[in-house]
């Protein structure tokens, strides 16, 4: 980070009074950059010391994992978390698949299930969701009382429970996008685990309408070189369409 940055003058606004927090934000999908996954560049902000909140993408579809190492280091720096993208871009709203299983009784809806997940976690200080109508924003404040009535070890149980439903291989890096000719392979394996996986049925078209572009394609030169898995990154992605 420059001397004289952006960084530079948000810490000057901070210590005229003008702000009291810095925070950083991250969005989810985000390109393997500068040899650095999005999580390996949440944990170099994080140990910087320079912010004191940090936003980052988290939902039931698990799209950045950040469950195993940006929650306890948060919590480990004191850093505050707020939770983006509860929702996968809206897929949870009407559809939270098997995890209705596990929350189905603390909840009257989706959307709030695909809320609630986040606040089980207690390094986790809110989530941000979108609300375009009262009727929405009713169903999203009610999680209020609905977490408060969760004691500390369902709210473990709960979480413990939902991790143990797993995840694909697939580990969202990103290293393989420069070679798969713009196919988005982190999110069509995403997409399709959240389906079969999680029974979330909604999540299909985000993968569906690459159908056409994959099986036409004959290579991803290199790909498979920097996959981390050691995946036929491909032909794992033509499994998806069989």
């Amino acid at each position: 980070m420059r001397k004289q940055g952006m960084l530079h003058k948000l810490e000057s606004a901070r210590s005229e009074g003008l702000a009291q927090f810095i925070g950083v934000s991250f969005d989810h999908f985000l390109p393997f950059d500068n040899n650095q996954t999005s999580v390996e560049r949440m944990i170099a902000l994080i140990k910087s010391d320079a912010f004191d909140v940090i936003q980052i993408p988290m939902s039931l579809i698990r799209i950045e994992r950040v469950e195993d190492q940006i929650l306890p280091l948060a919590a480990e720096r004191d850093l505050g978390v707020v939770v983006n993208f509860p929702t996968a871009g809206g897929i949870l709203t009407s559809d939270i698949g098997i995890f209705y299983n596990i929350l189905g009784s603390y909840i009257t809806t989706p959307y709030q299930g695909a809320l609630l997940f986040s606040l089980l976690h207690p390094a986790i200080s809110c989530v941000l969701s979108g609300m375009s109508t009262q009727a929405f924003a009713d169903e999203n404040c009610a999680l209020g009382s609905i977490i408060e009535n969760i004691s500390g070890l369902e709210r473990r149980q709960l979480w413990d429970n939902i991790q143990a439903v797993g995840i694909g291989p697939c580990r969202s890096c990103g290293r393989c996008a420069p070679y798969t000719q713009g196919i988005p392979v982190r999110q069509i394996l995403t997409y399709y685990d959240a389906v079969h996986r999680f029974g979330i049925q909604a999540a299909s078209p985000w993968y569906e309408k690459f159908r056409e572009q994959v099986l036409a394609c004959d290579t991803f030169k290199e790909a498979d070189v920097v996959c981390p898995e050691g995946f036929n990154v491909l032909g794992e992605v033509k499994k998806v369409y069989r």
